[in-house]
């Protein structure tokens, strides 16, 4: 037919290399579509990009280039039987699925430190930043272990040969999966611990919801290490076994990565909307003899029920002026903002200073 384009790649019965592609393109375009929403409209409302949106985009642009090298191998024999795959291109192939398995790990890790330090500038409690920050040691030493075992698995000086002297493959991802599910299970944790003391209940949930997306990585990992037997077994057909696992781990990857846009593009919906604050004025307005107005107090209380310091406004007038701070700012690091964490107020953020007067009238 006229105008109809060859297809990118052939499904045949001795090549399954298309169906890695689809599961590869499909994620990846995804992920990037997310995460650049996400990093855009942090610029475009507030002109401040954070360090979790900056780890965000690195874990991102790994996750790219993790894509770019499972395209190389699949040009050079992945998903395709061993018999048919020449001996230059098994260890091309090789070469490039040994550099994909290090930048996987590279792109996940670095969405976990992302994620943990987004939760971080969400927590002014001391215990919790504390817990915060042990939890983002494990995920570095995480890291930094399994991209060290990946990089050696094999002896030197071709790490990428498997038929050279390896440890126990299976055993080596199978650990790494393990850590991998228990730390996304600890980043789940915390903030659904922390935050499941919030007064309000919408804004509990939503919280709760928002970081509790991570199960879903949770569960495609475990799915992507019950192929990994068949990919490591004795006698495997590396190229043709690995399809499985190699279409669970870009998944996997990218599920990972999705799961920490998700949370920080849903506080930047709340952040964009009105912040709410309820405030009550004491019976204190009042001097001792019943003319002069002295000690007015304003106690405000913010949307996650975290109570303000009160404020007192004395006035020799029958008016009172107060200000309100609401959230949404486009200089988050200003001087405001920053007397407002020393208070313990981190999130809180000036959007504008409005004035209302305070009128008392007598019978």
């Amino acid at each position: 037919m006229a105008g109809t384009l060859p297809p990118l790649f052939t499904i045949t019965p001795d090549d399954h290399a298309g169906y890695i592609a689809v599961a590869s393109y499909t994620f990846l375009v995804l992920m990037v579509c997310l995460v650049a929403t996400r990093v855009f409209t942090r610029w475009y409302v507030v002109r401040f990009v954070k360090v979790d949106d900056v780890l965000l985009t690195i874990a991102a642009l790994l996750g790219l280039v993790q894509s770019v090298l499972i395209q190389m191998a699949l040009k050079h024999g992945l998903g395709r039987k061993e018999r048919l795959v020449s001996s230059s291109d098994f260890t091309q192939y090789q070469k490039y699925e040994y550099a994909a398995q290090i930048m996987l790990i590279a792109a996940i890790a670095m969405a976990k430190v992302s994620l943990s330090y987004l939760l971080q500038s969400m927590m002014s409690d001391k215990r919790t930043v504390m817990w915060s920050r042990i939890l983002l040691g494990i995920v570095v030493a995480w890291a930094f272990g399994s991209i060290m075992a990946l990089a050696f698995q094999c002896s030197l000086p071709h790490p990428w040969d498997s038929n050279g002297h390896c440890v126990d493959q299976s055993v080596l991802h199978y650990t790494i999966g393990a850590f991998n599910i228990a730390t996304d299970a600890a980043l789940i944790a915390l903030p659904c611990a922390v935050f499941w003391s919030v007064h309000d209940p919408v804004r509990r949930m939503r919280v709760v919801f928002l970081f509790s997306i991570r199960i879903v990585a949770i569960i495609v990992t475990a799915i992507q290490l019950s192929h990994i037997a068949a990919a490591y077994r004795a006698g495997a057909d590396r190229t043709w076994d690995s399809i499985n696992s190699s279409i669970w781990d870009q998944i996997m990857m990218n599920m990972s990565i999705f799961s920490t846009a998700l949370p920080s593009l849903g506080r930047l919906i709340v952040d964009m909307q009105p912040d709410v604050h309820t405030f009550a004025i004491t019976n204190q307005h009042r001097g001792a003899n019943n003319n002069t107005r002295s000690g007015d107090r304003y106690a405000f209380t913010n949307t996650f029920g975290h109570r303000f310091s009160p404020e007192y406004v004395k006035s020799n007038s029958l008016g009172a002026q107060a200000s309100v701070l609401g959230s949404r700012s486009r200089q988050e690091d200003s001087e405001s903002v920053r007397g407002l964490r020393e208070d313990g107020l981190r999130q809180n953020v000036i959007q504008q200073t409005v004035g209302f007067e305070v009128k008392y009238t007598t019978d």
